[in-house]
């Protein structure tokens, strides 16, 4: 049986209400933890404020011996939570531009980084890795499909054998709408895909680089990926490297 809560609370004149479907008995712990998560929201309307905490909190990550990444993003994730999109700065530049997407920083304070992206009805941003990195994209404006992926096989280094076919996952599909969020870790759901609804997107990415790859890729490559599953029950693609095609 679920039962369904909903928690309120009123902060800067406004009003925050979460549904929660919770099953059974997991109902005060899974409040308490998010309560635990947002504590740190009690400024997260200042967004000034937020990007210097983020900022600190990342460069401070980065020099543990074994630095917890997933609950690094996931307590960013919670601050973003409690944040209006549009009251982020706009980028400072663009920084790239090609088939209907730009991109460009927001704050370039390493090791966090917050990229801006504009994408045109219906553009595309090839599936591709990250080395070394974490990230959080959140939806700001319009709609944006995001598809994260796993190498599910053997396969070659990426973007050294660009012939070789291999089978990667698809382990998360969701649609980027303002305020909601998707992550990836240097190991978990590493490659990413976006396409961006009939009214175009803008979305921001909040990025974790951390030197070390940890089990993550060592290489960075794009990754073309079958329109249609070769296993549709376990969410398996024919794949294969493209290289940097974005040089």
């Amino acid at each position: 049986m679920n039962d369904t809560n909903q928690a309120e609370h009123e902060n800067d004149g406004v009003r925050v209400t979460r549904r929660l479907a919770l099953h059974g008995g997991a109902a005060l712990p899974a409040l308490w933890m998010l309560s635990r998560l947002s504590e740190s929201g009690a400024n997260a309307y200042d967004v000034e404020a937020l990007l210097q905490r983020w900022t600190e909190r990342t460069a401070a990550l980065v020099e543990e011996d074994d630095p917890d990444e997933e609950a690094h993003l996931l307590r960013l994730c919670a601050d973003l939570s409690r944040v209006d999109p549009a009251t982020f700065p706009p980028r400072k530049t663009v920084s790239f531009e090609k088939d209907g997407k730009q991109s460009g920083p927001i704050l370039a304070a390493m090791p966090f980084l917050v990229l801006q992206f504009d994408l045109e009805p219906g553009a595309v941003i090839e599936a591709h890795n990250h080395v070394g990195w974490g990230f959080v994209s959140m939806g700001v404006r319009g709609e944006a499909l995001v598809r994260h992926f796993e190498v599910a096989e053997d396969a070659p280094e990426p973007g050294v054998d660009l012939e070789t076919t291999f089978l990667a996952r698809e382990v998360a599909s969701t649609v980027l709408l303002p305020g909601r969020t998707s992550s990836l870790t240097r190991s978990r759901a590493n490659i990413h895909w976006f396409r961006a609804g009939e009214d175009g997107a803008t979305f921001f990415d909040f990025g974790v680089n951390l030197a070390d790859p940890g089990d993550g890729p060592t290489r960075f490559s794009a990754m073309e990926v079958a329109d249609e599953p070769a296993d549709a029950e376990r969410r398996l693609y024919e794949s294969r490297w493209l290289g940097n095609i974005y040089k």
